[in-house]
């Protein structure tokens, strides 16, 4: 788990680390377009896409070396700046230099990556949409319709949530 989701983001790592050690949750793990979820499923909502990951067994509890070493790596990965890791960095160049003006779909397994890509785009000024299972059926038409209509909205920043059964062209 911790691989897969430090690949996925250090936010994402980060919250992970904090639920194997039984911490509170950071202001970094919510906000108000997406929920903080107690969680490491890719995005718990949508069993349908993943069913699998309602029958995985949870992990153990941590030994006291392994809690030494999840800190450890806790306050390494803190080191990072919020929203500067390397995979947001190139999607903030990537939509910069690469593709500018152009639409983008950005899709991410876990919500905490999704927020943190969510709060980069926020603070680099463009404009997004968001998609998780979580999100309400009515937001999830306009959250497409947005994308698809409003020229100001460039990037589409969902889970697999938006992978099943829509169609985001013209």
């Amino acid at each position: 788990v911790l691989r897969k989701r430090f690949g996925s983001s250090v936010a994402a790592l980060r919250a992970t680390l904090r639920r194997r050690l039984a911490l509170p949750p950071a202001p970094e793990d919510t906000d108000d377009v997406v929920p903080y979820v107690d969680s490491d499923d890719s995005d718990p909502e949508d069993d349908v896409l993943d069913p699998g990951e309602a029958s995985e067994t949870p992990p153990p509890q941590l030994t006291g070396h392994e809690a030494e070493l999840a800190s450890a790596l806790l306050s390494a990965a803190k080191e990072v700046p919020q929203g500067r890791d390397a995979k947001l960095e190139a999607l903030s160049r990537l939509l910069r230099e690469e593709l500018p003006g152009e639409k983008v779909v950005v899709f991410t397994e876990y919500r905490d990556t999704l927020r943190a890509a969510g709060r980069r785009l926020r603070s680099d000024g463009v404009s997004f949409v968001t998609f998780h299972g979580a999100t309400p059926e009515g937001e999830r038409s306009e959250a497409m319709s947005k994308f698809l209509h409003d020229a100001s909205v460039r990037v589409f920043l969902a889970t697999d949530a938006a992978s099943a059964g829509i169609n985001l062209q013209h």
